[in-house]
């Protein structure tokens, strides 16, 4: 937290997230009314990256009940960790974050309960993947999706730090790359599906896939500088504002951490006194200013919620996702 530099006040605010998570999980363990394995993989992220487990004094709980609602559920679909017979559109993000989840909850704990379900999410992801490297809704779709497959991406690199060697992970992520670098446009954005273009949107989705399989942040830099300029330029840091974009921030927050030096320092002097300062009085965080993805219902407020306590604890979350 120091190394990083991260604000006591900034650590409450995780705290108070937690605990408005702990009060509004479901009866059943999982969280919201739509999209109920990304909704809950993500609240489970945040446990796991505050280092919260079962045998935690006072998450532990929350954190058993979450799981053992994936068992429960995970097991009646057979590892489709959306919770449905067939991947749909958007099925395709519950899998993925439920996944990632879970992979991440096995690295800390080596519960094995969990592995049956587990590989096969795994092997869904795997074998989902498209000719040119990328996924697309539903997996069955040629071509590929950025937003789609940062988060398979996500999901396969907490597959291979669990050391449980599962087969094709390394290879799909060898072969992710390739589409992730077919995206990007000649000033260092990258594109949304099928072409390369200096978007904004995505471009802390390409960087970060890039910067957590075999690469070094000197093959970013262009992308970082671009990226930066933007955010000066057009789509300042404020959550009340028509940039005020969570699932940007979420991507560009990571990458900046990774990436250090001036783009670190600088993203970091904007976000994080930007999210404490809007965080409600009940630990919730409120609708940003930018409307552009459609969560709706209960889940509006956990998706809300989720990212920006994801984003507070990039300062120590990382290490059980991104050594090896």
């Amino acid at each position: 937290m120091g190394q990083n530099k991260m604000k006591g006040a900034s650590e409450d605010a995780v705290l108070k997230g937690l605990n408005w998570l702990q009060e509004n999980q479901n009866e059943d363990g999982s969280w919201g009314d739509r999209s109920p394995g990304a909704m809950t993989g993500l609240a489970l992220l945040c446990f796991l990256g505050h280092g919260e487990t079962p045998e935690s004094p006072q998450y532990g709980h929350t954190v058993k009940r979450a799981v053992q609602w994936f068992l429960d559920n995970g097991t009646k679909f057979e590892g489709r960790l959306s919770m449905a017979k067939r991947f749909s559109y958007s099925g395709v993000y519950d899998h993925a974050i439920g996944t990632y989840a879970l992979g991440e909850f096995y690295t800390m704990t080596r519960d094995e309960r969990v592995l049956g379900i587990y590989k096969k999410a795994v092997d869904y992801i795997v074998e989902g993947q498209g000719p040119t490297g990328g996924w697309h809704a539903s997996y069955s779709r040629p071509g590929g999706d950025l937003s789609v497959s940062g988060w398979q991406i996500q999901a396969l690199k907490a597959a291979h730090l669990t050391q449980l060697e599962l087969p094709g992970v390394d290879q799909a992520l060898d072969r992710a790359m390739e589409y992730v670098d077919s995206m990007r446009g000649p000033k260092g954005g990258y594109g949304y599906q099928n072409t390369p273009h200096d978007g904004y949107t995505l471009s802390g989705v390409g960087m970060l896939c890039r910067l957590f399989w075999k690469c070094k942040p000197s093959d970013v830099s262009k992308s970082m500088e671009w990226m930066i300029e933007q955010t000066e330029k057009k789509y300042p840091v404020k959550y009340n504002s028509g940039s005020g974009n969570l699932y940007t921030w979420y991507y560009n927050t990571q990458a900046c951490l990774m990436y250090g030096d001036s783009a670190w320092t600088k993203w970091n002097g904007w976000f994080q006194d930007e999210l404490v300062g809007v965080q409600n009085p009940d630990g919730s965080w409120p609708e940003p200013g930018y409307r552009g993805f459609g969560v709706s219902g209960k889940s509006k407020v956990v998706y809300h919620t989720t990212l920006s306590i994801l984003m507070l604890e990039v300062f120590y979350r990382y290490m059980p996702t991104t050594q090896g």
